[in-house]
């Protein structure tokens, strides 16, 4: 068994792929030193270092006069800078579609390394603010187009249990649960979205699918002498809540408080 620590503090990307060029560096001056090497950034040089890739999208949806979203194409040009990881290109393309959901999808990207600063790689949910920045305001000129309730066009891209959620290309996987609707409803009311609303006042609204909730997953759970339930799982905290979610969804299952 590996036991992790119980609290190694928040990721946003920074021991994935876009640490590989400082490693590189470290390693090789450790070589050339005969001694360990510690690669420091400055704040100034953290900024400009680690960035989000720049990207140009276009995209195009085609709808019915009832809303109903019948076609999607979609287009990315990427320049990551230095750094060349195609699989990456797959993010914009499946978060995308958890947002516009479509079973006639055409998707096209170009991924250009340049000589610009490092750019690109996990940085605080790479590629999900790209998609959904693309996809939420085509949707909302449509509804104002065609003059249907954003979230009545929203709630058809819904994705519930049992759909196939796409996971790259040709992958695909089954929503065990959702609870979408429920909260669906309950944030409309929260927001008061039926509701007047001043001259200067504005409300919005939108959703989306994270990738952590398309992968299987398991645990095992041990029913103690004394009664008290123990979980364990290959997650470690770093930040998020894991375990505190963790916690509620094994109550719910086993019906414990």
């Amino acid at each position: 068994k590996i036991y992790g620590p119980p609290y190694m503090g928040g990721s946003y990307g920074g021991r994935a792929f876009n640490e590989a060029c400082f490693v590189l560096v470290a390693v090789l001056l450790a070589r050339k030193a005969g001694r360990p090497v510690r690669v420091k950034l400055t704040r100034e040089e953290d900024m400009l270092a680690l960035t989000r890739c720049s990207t140009r999208l276009h995209a195009k949806i085609g709808v019915k006069r009832d809303g109903t979203i019948t076609a999607v194409e979609y287009r990315a040009f990427l320049n990551p800078g230095p750094w060349f990881y195609p699989p990456w290109v797959n993010r914009y393309f499946t978060h995308l579609f958890k947002v516009i959901k479509c079973d006639n999808i055409k998707a096209r990207a170009t991924l250009a390394p340049t000589n610009i600063p490092f750019s690109g790689g996990p940085f605080r949910g790479f590629a999900y603010m790209e998609a959904f920045l693309v996809a939420q305001p085509i949707l909302k000129r449509i509804s104002q187009q065609l003059g249907i309730d954003y979230l009545k066009l929203l709630q058809q891209s819904f994705w519930r249990t049992g759909d196939k959620v796409p996971n790259g290309p040709g992958k695909y996987s089954v929503l065990s649960s959702s609870g979408i609707d429920e909260a669906f409803e309950k944030g409309k009311k929260l927001i008061d979205w039926d509701g007047p609303t001043e001259p200067d006042e504005y409300v919005g609204a939108g959703y989306c699918l994270p990738g952590s909730a398309q992968f299987p997953s398991n645990v095992i759970l041990r029913l103690n002498r004394d009664g008290s339930i123990l979980l364990e799982t290959g997650v470690i905290e770093i930040g998020a809540g894991q375990y505190t979610t963790l916690t509620y969804m094994a109550a719910e299952a086993i019906g414990a408080p």
